[in-house]
């Protein structure tokens, strides 16, 4: 499942609130890192209560244009329920914790990156929202417009 909803989150702004985005665009600033960053919030369709197995992931295809400079290294942070407003603010009082790392300046090599995620703490079957964000004391920035194949998805069994 391709192609998530997708919010820009700004920590250094964080009572504004933005109207969705097609492009996946986050950036830390090498020398001014709060004001200048951006991070995102990804929502998820509801996936089936039956569902298994679930990952998150990151695919790049060789004709996403994707731009990536700096550290390719993110957090992933999941949010536990859609917040009043899609503000950093609010978002940031509905995360439960980190999920792990992906690693976008290994996955043309390396191939998709994925986080798994299972059991009851993480139910697999409703929907996912994930913050995404520069690993802390990591600076960079990319910058790709989603499509089906590129981008953050979520896989799973049923």
């Amino acid at each position: 499942m391709y192609q998530p909803t997708l919010y820009t989150l700004l920590p250094g702004n964080p009572q504004v609130s933005f109207h969705p985005t097609p492009s996946i665009s986050l950036s830390r600033d090498f020398v001014n890192v709060k004001s200048s960053e951006t991070q995102q919030l990804l929502i998820f369709p509801p996936i089936p209560k039956a569902a298994f197995d679930c990952k998150l992931g990151w695919s790049q295809s060789p004709s996403s244009n994707a731009t990536l400079t700096g550290s390719g290294l993110l957090e992933v942070v999941e949010v536990s329920s859609l917040p009043a407003s899609l503000s950093y603010g609010d978002v940031m009082s509905m995360t439960q914790g980190s999920m792990g790392t992906i690693d976008l300046a290994a996955t043309p090599a390396m191939g998709d990156h994925e986080i798994s995620w299972d059991g009851e703490q993480r139910g697999c079957g409703r929907m996912k929202l994930f913050k995404v964000a520069f690993l802390s004391g990591q600076m960079g920035r990319v910058d790709m417009v989603q499509s089906e194949g590129s981008g953050f998805y979520i896989k799973y069994h049923c």
